[in-house]
């Protein structure tokens, strides 16, 4: 019995472990989308930049 209630608690503890492995993964891959929206950003600013100096 307390073999089996180690194993449970293990579990619960796995599972948890899970979880916030998968917030975290989706907090990265928020970021990973805020980034590329500001490097986006950035290159269209730098290619308006571009296009002027050759007006």
């Amino acid at each position: 019995m307390f073999f089996e209630y180690d194993i449970e608690e293990e579990l619960l503890q796995k599972n948890r472990e899970i979880e916030k492995l998968e917030q975290q993964v989706e907090q990265c891959q928020a970021e990973i989308r805020r980034l590329r929206h500001v490097c986006r950003e950035y290159e269209e600013e730098l290619q308006s930049i571009r296009e002027n100096k050759n007006i």
